[in-house]
């Protein structure tokens, strides 16, 4: 006797309910029979009708699946084509993109973007977690990248479904802006350095002190510029004073006690092995000779000062210092508090990653 097909668990499907019943034949092997029934007609269909239903179905979903990596190529090559020549990079945050529950396998991951390669997907599973737990990776993490076409699609719906395309836009959005400010600020840096030199180093160094809170070199910069054509000696005591403020505030931001001796000298040298800029440690020769060369001028800044305090006196042969003297002088202070600073802004960005 043929059993009720509404005696037997039914399979749900967003569109339909599959059910299976054995009905005996003359063949030996026994025959399935599909029933597919819309759960908004309630209308039981034969095998065939079955069959051509779910391969309706797979058609779309296959046009579907074509039409999201044609898209997301789209959308790559758009963005390549806005940024082209233009050094910008991003990525969205980190999703689930596949998992296993009964082995406890998975995988995440994110979308990233270069001018070269365009979008691409960047995924990790739990077998890199696990070896970089036994062997951790002193640069971070590190992603397997996978263009549009050889990422999964089930993957790609994921990671699109979770917002990470709109966040992708937003963050290179937010980096082309950071990018045009700065050239606008280095453009009009550099016509009122044609006009100024030393009003512009002021203008970087009075960013760069304000950005990182140390307001009251600020006052000892412009100070120092005031008095480089009415009293080159007070202008250049000003900027030994200035470095030597800089390197204190440096010292302690970074938890660093101050020398003994906290003259020009063993405060530049104190802080700039604090900030990995000791010729000792430096890779390139190129490089020793630089940092070297900073360690020199802050020693000479030093000695100018003494040798040609007020405090001291003058002989009638004794050289006297000019506005040319003084304005060297401020601009290799303003330049070099203005790189300490720069070097400690950089540190923290990388301690933050």
């Amino acid at each position: 006797m043929e059993q009720d097909p509404s005696s037997l668990p039914a399979i749900d499907n967003d569109s339909i309910v599959v059910k299976y019943s054995k009905i005996p034949t003359q063949a030996a092997t026994p025959n399935r029979t599909f029933f597919l029934k819309r759960l908004s007609k309630k209308k039981f269909m034969s095998e065939h009708e079955a069959l051509e239903a779910l391969q309706r179905i797979a058609s779309e979903l296959s046009v579907s699946e074509s039409a999201l990596r044609q898209r997301l190529r789209q959308l790559s090559n758009s963005l390549a084509t806005i940024c082209q020549g233009i050094d910008v990079y991003g990525s969205s945050k980190d999703t689930n993109l596949w998992s296993c529950e009964p082995t406890g396998d998975f995988v995440f991951g994110h979308f990233s973007f270069s001018p070269e390669a365009g979008i691409t997907l960047s995924c990790r599973d739990n077998y890199d977690c696990i070896a970089d737990a036994e062997k951790p990776d002193p640069c971070g993490p590190t992603y397997s990248s996978k263009n549009i076409d050889a990422s999964p699609i089930e993957w790609l719906q994921r990671a699109v479904a979770a917002g990470q395309l709109g966040e992708l836009l937003q963050v290179i959005g937010a980096r082309l802006n950071a990018r045009l400010t700065d050239v606008s600020h280095a453009a009009d840096l550099a016509s009122r350095c044609l006009a100024n030199p030393t009003l512009a180093i002021g203008a970087t160094f009075s960013d760069v002190a304000q950005q990182i809170g140390y307001v009251s070199v600020v006052q000892d910069w412009k100070s120092a510029m005031d008095d480089i054509a009415t009293d080159p000696a007070s202008a250049i005591a000003r900027a030994c004073s200035l470095t030597e403020s800089v390197c204190k505030h440096l010292l302690d931001d970074l938890g660093i006690d101050r020398p003994n001796d906290q003259s020009i000298s063993p405060l530049f040298k104190t802080t700039a092995s604090a900030l990995d800029l000791d010729p000792a440690n430096q890779a390139e020769e190129e490089l020793r000779k630089l940092c070297g060369g900073l360690a020199s001028a802050v020693q000479n800044l030093g000695a100018l000062r003494t040798k040609f305090s007020l405090a001291h006196g003058q002989g009638p042969n004794d050289t006297r210092l000019t506005a040319a003297h003084a304005r060297l002088a401020v601009n290799a202070a303003g330049n070099i508090s203005t790189f300490l600073m720069e070097q400690w802004q950089l540190k923290k960005q990388l301690e933050t990653i």
